[in-house]
């Protein structure tokens, strides 16, 4: 495995692992929000449901160049997650 290759798939892993991170804050903070009728903790808890998509679309993004994509594709997938997210 090339030095990048393992680089980007170390890098999946752990954007992975604040995947799982950001849900339980999702979770407990939209919860929390609304067990309290608090406006603030809402508003944490719906940022990191934006955040888990931001992160979903990174893995996306580096599973397509860890799988050895060309330059090409890469930027190719770039500019499809920057018109989804906008």
């Amino acid at each position: 495995m090339h030095a990048r290759t393992q680089h980007v798939t170390q890098a999946i892993y752990w954007e992975v692992a604040a995947i799982l991170w950001m849900i339980v804050e999702a979770i407990l903070s939209l919860e929390a929000g609304y067990q309290a009728h608090s406006l603030a903790l809402t508003g944490f808890g719906m940022d990191s449901l934006i955040e888990l998509v931001s992160a979903g679309i990174l893995v996306w993004r580096l599973r397509i160049e860890a799988r050895g994509a060309d330059d090409h594709a890469v930027d190719r997938a770039e500019a499809k997650a920057a018109r989804w997210a906008v």
